[in-house]
């Protein structure tokens, strides 16, 4: 039986799969089910479409300014417009952002490229999720901050906890940036 991340990478192999490649389809599967709990729940992209875009180029390009603070670990600014989109558009528009910030790591390893894009935007919905519950129409300066802060705390936890699933499912002993945080 084919896999649903082997039927759309092309290079995969169809058959046995590996534990990253089973996680970065239940990744898929997670992202999918989000976006679509968020739609079905009435949440959508809270804005103009042209801003969502506008910061996923942002994204794209703070990605692209990453720096290495490890051999196997690098960190980049692209936080920021996720942060942001997940403050002023909601969870919706954060995974579309996220998502975005990685479309110029597209290439081989595929299944790499998907379990960090996947992860991104999960982490990005869930950081949107956090301010989401806290912002409302005519929120005060001061639950702005809350919300920012409080979406800032779970987007890094979220990287921390998929980049130590990633690197123990890859049994490359590569756990440094998460002993290091």
């Amino acid at each position: 039986m084919s896999s649903l991340l082997s039927s759309r990478i092309p290079g995969l192999p169809i058959g046995r799969l590996e534990g990253v490649q089973w996680y970065a389809e239940a990744l898929l599967a997670t992202n999918a089910a989000l976006a679509l709990a968020l739609i079905g729940g009435g949440v959508g992209i809270g804005g103009d479409l042209w801003v969502v875009a506008a910061l996923g180029l942002v994204a794209l390009f703070a990605e692209k300014q990453s720096v290495h603070i490890s051999v196997h670990t690098q960190v980049s600014i692209s936080a920021l417009p996720i942060l942001f989109a997940a403050v002023v558009h909601g969870p919706l528009a954060s995974m579309v952002v996220g998502a975005c910030a990685l479309l110029g790591d597209f290439g081989k390893p595929y299944t790499r490229w998907v379990v960090w894009t996947a992860s991104r935007s999960l982490v990005a919905g869930l950081a949107g999720l956090a301010a989401f519950a806290l912002v409302s129409e005519g929120s005060s300066f001061a639950v702005l901050l809350l919300a920012v802060a409080f979406a800032a705390i779970v987007e890094a936890a979220g990287d921390i906890g998929v980049t130590a699933i990633t690197a123990a499912l890859r049994r490359n002993g590569y756990l440094e940036p998460v002993r290091a945080m």
